[in-house]
């Protein structure tokens, strides 16, 4: 999980953030600095690189991403949610 956030957040003040960075010691934190509660609107490029970043590095291959959505849509369909993808027969 990674958080991206805005040292100004007038919603969530910086110490919501700090005490989530003890909390969640295990998840990439990001500060941007004089960017308040809308990073990706109000630094688009640096937030999308930051994103973009994490996301390569923790992203599943096409191949074991595809198997895991077939694979939760049909259990979650089984819990009363919404079918998931009509799939060929195998």
């Amino acid at each position: 999980m990674q958080s991206i956030y805005g040292s100004h957040d007038p919603l969530y003040p910086l110490a919501a953030w700090e005490y989530l960075e003890r909390l969640r010691p295990d998840w990439a934190h990001v500060r941007l600095p004089d960017i308040g509660h809308v990073p990706q609107l109000e630094a688009a490029r640096e937030f999308t690189a930051h994103f973009a970043s994490w996301l390569a590095a923790h992203a599943l291959p096409a191949a074991d991403a595809s198997r895991s959505a077939i694979h939760t849509a049909a259990h979650s369909a089984g819990a009363g949610a919404a079918p998931g993808p009509v799939l060929p027969n195998s």
